[in-house]
């Protein structure tokens, strides 16, 4: 396999959405909208993602990358698009801006299909693993939607 440098846009995306959502206080827009989310928690959380975001996209963009990360950065990217859809639903739900929304639509909805592509040319990954993966990202990302729901304050 050649090198694929699409795969380092994961942690490119990640690093623009953290940013958007920390200069628009995320943990105090979940806080009002669903559950406490503690600014600490919240980083913390952020900061391991970020690096577990870097290192998919380092082994992705190997030229001896196998399918499985290349098939993760699919499901990623699906987690990011579906991602892109709640904040800008609740955006207009909650009447005010839901910390995320720009770097969602601006960068994980234009990205996710040149992405997936890059994916599904892969010569090891066949329709029903890309399948697979996708459906994969979308229900993780509903298991962090459930996590809004959860009261973080005595983390």
């Amino acid at each position: 396999m050649k090198a694929q440098k699409i795969y380092w846009i994961i942690p490119a995306q990640f690093g623009a959405h953290f940013a958007d959502e920390w200069f628009f206080d995320l943990p105090a827009w979940v806080t009002r909208h669903f559950a406490p989310l503690p600014e600490s928690f919240w980083v913390s959380m952020m900061s391991v993602l970020t690096v577990l975001a870097l290192l998919l996209g380092w082994m992705a963009s190997r030229p001896t990358a196998g399918s499985g990360s290349r098939l993760t950065c699919a499901a990623v990217q699906m987690l990011f698009f579906s991602n892109a859809f709640f904040h800008l639903t609740k955006t207009v739900e909650f009447g005010e801006y839901s910390p995320g929304t720009a770097s969602g639509v601006l960068l994980f909805l234009p990205l996710s299909v040149p992405l997936w592509r890059a994916v599904q040319n892969e010569l090891d990954v066949t329709r029903g693993n890309l399948i697979a993966a996708l459906i994969a990202g979308f229900v993780f990302h509903a298991l962090v939607l459930l996590n809004l729901l959860i009261d973080k304050s005595a983390w």
